[in-house]
């Protein structure tokens, strides 16, 4: 895994991280306070590894393509 999360984006993941967690605290409801913690979760694993998954699905169009040639075979009967 290539880290792709930036030092200036670990800032804001972070905060939101920890308002999740707040808004989790303070919900009403279980599935949304699921939510939430699952949400804070994946945004701390991000500033904690430095990799986002979402990040690199995104950016994988930036690559140049790697083709790939296909090998034909010609079968006579």
């Amino acid at each position: 895994m290539e880290a792709n999360v930036s030092a200036a984006e670990r800032t804001p993941r972070l905060v939101i991280a920890l308002a999740a967690g707040v808004g989790a605290a303070l919900a009403p409801g279980l599935f949304i306070r699921g939510l939430l913690v699952a949400g804070g979760a994946a945004m701390l694993a991000t500033v904690v590894t430095g990799y986002c998954p979402i990040n690199a699905a995104l950016n994988d169009g930036d690559r140049e393509p790697q083709w790939r040639t296909l090998k034909r075979y010609r079968v006579e009967a």
